[in-house]
């Protein structure tokens, strides 16, 4: 490979694949950059794809199976082959599940990057257990289910190209956690889109806001209660809308009124 070469790749430390451009030099990675004609990312990259040659030529790498010497905690290690390694690891695993079932074993992964995790169900099923974990009850399956309950479907995307009349950035940090939608965030704010920033945190929007709320910790609910009680009250919905499409709005209609923006200011 020559010197000098780059390669066009995407990165997959998350789940949103962003355009990467690394520069080679005799055969290795020596740089990377976001790729400014890749549609997601259009040319940033987050912290994580910028450390990524950091991971890759640590000296604290991980690069081959290890079996432990001694007894726990001691920091011994032996290099072993992988054949020796999965010959164990299947080993170990077949052991548990004769002699304790197979549902005293637990799988655990982490964010979801593609293809490769039907893979790791199919195994889960396969093995004979329900017990397939991840990260995902702290973060993607309360958004999924809150999307899929109140709107039918997941899969909803915000169109900042547009872009929208206003922002409301509520307890995130798309700078830090989500590339994709910083850079668009970003191109409708310079459009003109207002933006209404809620985090008791400073970040790097709260800065740009058009209005900051500072919220006390965990009264989150009590300002969205609040906010639904003047939208509704003062009729700034769609009401052709709600009675063509939703289900129990007069409960919550009821269910705001006890929280006007009096007593939530309070709250």
């Amino acid at each position: 490979m020559a010197t000098g070469e780059v390669i066009k790749t995407t990165c997959e430390f998350c789940i949103d694949g962003c355009g990467v451009l690394v520069h080679m030099s005799n055969g290795k990675p020596v740089r990377v950059e976001g790729d400014p004609d890749y549609p997601v990312n259009k040319g940033a990259l987050c912290a994580k794809a910028l450390a990524s040659l950091e991971y890759l030529y640590s000296p604290d790498r991980l690069k081959y199976p290890q079996k432990r010497l001694g007894k726990r905690g001691e920091g011994k290690w032996q290099r072993i082959s992988w054949d020796e390694a999965l010959d164990t690891i299947a080993s170990e695993l077949n052991k548990t599940k004769e002699k304790y079932g197979p549902e005293s074993i637990v799988f655990i992964r982490g964010c979801a990057k593609g293809h490769h995790d039907s893979y790791f169900t199919r195994f889960v099923n396969y093995f004979g257990l329900p017990n397939s974990s991840s990260m995902a009850h702290t973060c993607f399956q309360p958004r999924f289910n809150a999307a899929l309950l109140t709107m039918g479907t997941n899969k909803l995307v915000s169109d900042y190209e547009y872009p929208p009349a206003c922002i409301i950035m509520w307890g995130v940090n798309t700078s830090q956690t989500i590339i994709s939608d910083y850079v668009a965030e970003t191109e409708a704010l310079k459009k003109g889109a207002k933006l209404i920033v809620i985090d008791p945190a400073e970040t790097e929007y709260t800065v740009k806001a058009d209005i900051w709320v500072k919220p006390r910790p965990s009264t989150d609910l009590a300002l969205a209660l609040g906010m639904l009680n003047v939208i509704i009250n003062e009729n700034l919905y769609d009401t052709e809308f709600v009675e063509k499409w939703t289900s129990g709005f007069d409960r919550l209609k009821t269910h705001v009124q006890d929280y006007p923006p009096e007593k939530v200011e309070r709250i």
